[in-house]
């Protein structure tokens, strides 16, 4: 289904984020490459960045994508509360932009303040996209009452203005309804999508295929320790790919455990789909997750997988049918990574299956498809 080729589209980053930021930390091809197709194929896109002038760098690279850096027509803060405070008047500030757009779509739920005011003031459409329940993820992270709080308020009142909203799973979807008392038919589930072309199986052998593989924020959601404890005694090599506030901390206890790990730093997702091609076990084993783009990245490009059976990768891995599930403990999981790096028909199988599945359900066909499809829906029953 082709976008309807008058129609303008305004998607609002993330708060504090700009093309800048996704270019430093290795997202922006990805993160681009849905608005791009759907500007090829005709919908106007124009992006709402919290960069400045150095956002425009990228523009020759958009495929026609507009951009509009806030931070050129107000002065960028010296502190986040000061952004916090400006960025309630974005909407005033790029009017001439959100007037002539027919849809408002939010990146991500934080921020979305800001495309709850354009929606009020302009009068348009909003689709909210919640690639986690902020509320449900800030309870699990454990953050303090004010923010906890604050995450509440804005899910309920975003959640109130939205003319639809998409979750990742259906698990969330239950969650917004029970906790929001939110109309089942006003929340679709939305997972996040990989390309199945890019992210594909390598045409090398298994015996090709060594060592285990994470990639990912280096933070405390994502539980590396855990897999240190598991893989220490074993001889595996870890190589990890991602940057964050417990890097040092981890590559400690690395040290001490005396664990052969490489640490990448942060690479560019271009390049990752060698490095899945490349590992023989692809580990996820966080307290948490939303819905991990690299699990998905990760079972695209054929890898065997592991992950913790929690919220957000229950979700995508079936246990024992296309990777395998094991609880928060390093015992289960060094067995899980026994039993994986000492069968490569097994790895092969759940390799096959897991690629199959995402191919089914995750790939950017069928996300650009459900985009299209959304746009006429909401636009259609406002006559649009």
């Amino acid at each position: 289904m082709r976008p309807n080729l008058d129609r303008t589209l305004t998607v609002f980053f993330t708060f504090g984020m700009s093309l800048e930021g996704w270019a430093r930390a290795g997202l922006l091809t990805r993160e681009v490459k849905l608005y791009r197709k759907l500007q090829r194929e005709g919908m106007n896109v124009q992006l709402v960045t919290y960069g400045d002038s150095k956002d425009r760098q990228w523009e020759t690279e958009l495929d026609g994508v507009s951009v509009i850096p806030v931070y050129e027509h107000i002065s960028r803060p010296q502190t986040i509360l000061g952004e916090l405070v400006k960025s309630f008047f974005i909407p005033w500030a790029i009017g001439k932009y959100l007037s002539r757009s027919d849809l408002f779509k939010t990146n991500q739920m934080m921020g979305a303040w800001v495309a709850v005011i354009a929606k009020l003031r302009y009068r348009k459409p909003l689709l909210l996209r919640c690639g986690f329940e902020m509320s449900e993820f800030f309870r699990l992270a454990g953050v303090s009452r004010w923010q906890k709080c604050a995450g509440w308020s804005l899910s309920l009142v975003s959640y109130f203005f939205a003319d639809q909203i998409h979750v990742a799973t259906m698990a969330d979807k239950a969650l917004v309804r029970r906790k929001f008392r939110v109309q089942p038919e006003k929340i679709k589930v939305w997972p996040n999508w990989v390309d199945t072309r890019e992210f594909s199986p390598s045409s090398i052998s298994d015996e090709g295929r060594n060592g285990v593989l994470f990639v990912g924020r280096l933070s405390d959601q994502k539980n590396l320790f855990l897999l240190l404890d598991a893989i220490a005694g074993t001889g595996q090599l870890l190589t990890v790919v991602g940057d964050g506030e417990c890097a040092a901390a981890i590559q400690e206890r690395a040290r001490t455990l005396n664990v052969y790990v490489e640490f990448r730093g942060s690479i560019a997702n271009n390049l990752l789909p060698a490095l899945y091609r490349r590992c023989a076990v692809y580990v996820i084993c966080s307290h948490y997750e939303g819905h991990p783009k690299t699990l998905l990245e990760a079972m695209a490009c054929g890898c065997a997988v592991v992950g913790t059976d929690v919220p957000g990768i229950r979700e995508i891995v079936a246990h024992e049918q296309n990777g395998l599930l094991v609880t928060e403990d390093s015992a289960a999981l060094r067995a899980a990574l026994g039993r994986l790096l000492g069968d490569k028909e097994l790895r092969r199988e759940l390799g096959d299956a897991a690629r199959k599945s995402i191919a089914q359900e995750y790939s950017l066909e069928s996300a650009i498809a459900a985009e299209c499809k959304t746009y006429d829906e909401i636009l259609g029953s406002r006559g649009t």
